[in-house]
């Protein structure tokens, strides 16, 4: 008998799941971005943890951290090159939502987004 987790897993996801998670991503990267120029480095990234830390909000990136890997930039940074563009930002939450699905995904980007809401971004 086939494992019906693994059968849950390999479903087709639909076009506005897919279009969910792409617009969501986009919406926390674009409040990520502090300098707007569409790439995400260290220092923005750390910057937007502090103020979240001063503030009282969760840090930021814990929601990220998770069974299916760590928010980090050697994580996402697929082409190594030390800052985070907005399809490598994409591509980590689409691996999320291909590996836990939607309501994984959607979690923790509504979870960042609030976070975000919270600081001012």
């Amino acid at each position: 008998m086939a494992d019906n987790h693994d059968h849950m897993l390999s479903r087709t996801m639909s076009a506005s799941e897919v279009s969910g998670i792409m617009d969501r991503a986009a919406s926390v990267f674009n409040a990520l971005d502090l300098d707007k120029d569409g790439i995400l480095d260290s220092t923005e990234i750390q910057s937007v943890q502090d103020e979240a830390k001063t503030n009282g909000v969760m840090s930021i990136l814990d929601a990220c951290n998770s069974s299916e890997g760590q928010f980090t930039m050697s994580e996402i940074d697929q082409n190594k090159d030390g800052k985070l563009s907005a399809a490598e930002f994409t591509k980590y939450f689409m691996k999320i939502f291909t590996v836990s699905g939607p309501d994984k995904a959607l979690a923790i980007l509504s979870k960042l987004d609030a976070d975000l809401l919270e600081i001012g971004r």
